[in-house]
């Protein structure tokens, strides 16, 4: 059988999805650290604590999109929504296993917001010009 001269392609994709949503991760971690300090410190209205942490997860998607299309430099509003419904995942599953988990309506909201935001960093990193050394 006749291989693809491309054919670890899949691979490298997958690799740079992982990496991605490892760095999406940590900017996630990091932003909800920083609400979590700002509410101790400050006085925010409770109603503000579920918009802050969809922002922070949301910034951490962008960022996944963005490292994965500018590390495949192609398909990069695929790559952008896979980030970021891994970390949908990823943190729907820390939060099922630390309060038992349903998706309700705003679960839903954040998976949509969370796919915009990777789908737009996807797209931001394809279209975003290599660096010139």
């Amino acid at each position: 059988m006749r291989q693809p001269a491309n054919g670890s392609s899949w691979e490298k994709i997958v690799k740079n999805i992982l990496i991605s949503c490892g760095i999406g991760l940590a900017v996630s971690v990091v932003l909800l650290f920083l609400v979590s300090a700002l509410l101790r410190f400050i006085n925010i209205p409770h109603a503000l604590i579920d918009p802050a942490a969809t922002a922070a997860l949301c910034i951490g998607a962008l960022a996944a999109g963005l490292v994965c299309a500018k590390l495949n430099r192609e398909k990069g509003l695929i790559c952008g929504l896979i980030c970021a419904a891994v970390l949908f995942a990823v943190w729907y599953l820390c939060g099922a296993l630390i309060f038992g988990g349903e998706i309700g309506a705003a679960g839903i909201f954040r998976l949509v917001f969370l796919l915009l935001c990777g789908a737009i960093g996807g797209v931001l990193g394809v279209n975003s010009k290599k660096k010139i050394h």
